[in-house]
């Protein structure tokens, strides 16, 4: 166990760095708000104006945005970590070789990180249900 925990550690470490920085990378966005032959923003009532729909964000908008990002990337993380401990549950129970110990230990993993799972989809959908409450009472 000790032996394949020091090359795991490590991996798992990498793969979180990874995603992190994949994550932030900033994306060359531009807008799709359609100009009117003067050069304004048209609104959804088609007047024109000179504020850009889709960069006018209020600050609390902005503050769900990035809350939303970090959640989205730890649940990231949190999901690598279930598959890291699947394959290794898996690779316990292929390596057994008849012991039921081993077996018992991979089974309980597997129990574990199932478990898990399922407390990361339910923390994920209500975490998503009160955010979106909450910006729309703060919206309104």
């Amino acid at each position: 166990m000790r032996k394949y925990l020091k090359y795991l550690l490590p991996l798992a470490s990498l793969l979180a760095v990874l995603q992190l920085t994949l994550v932030a990378l900033p994306a060359a966005a531009q807008t799709t708000a359609p100009l009117d032959q003067a050069g304004n923003y048209l609104s959804k009532t088609g007047l024109g104006s000179n504020e850009n729909p889709v960069t006018s964000d209020t600050e609390s908008t902005r503050l769900f945005t990035f809350i939303g990002a970090i959640i989205q990337d730890a649940f990231g993380l949190l999901g690598i970590v279930f598959l890291a401990l699947t394959i290794y549950a898996g690779f316990l129970w292929m390596t057994a070789q008849g012991d039921t110990k081993q077996v018992d230990k991979a089974r309980g993993i597997l129990t574990q990180a199932i478990i898990g799972l399922a407390i990361m989809v339910l923390a994920y959908s209500i975490t998503g249900f009160v955010m979106h409450s909450v910006s729309q009472a703060t919206a309104s």
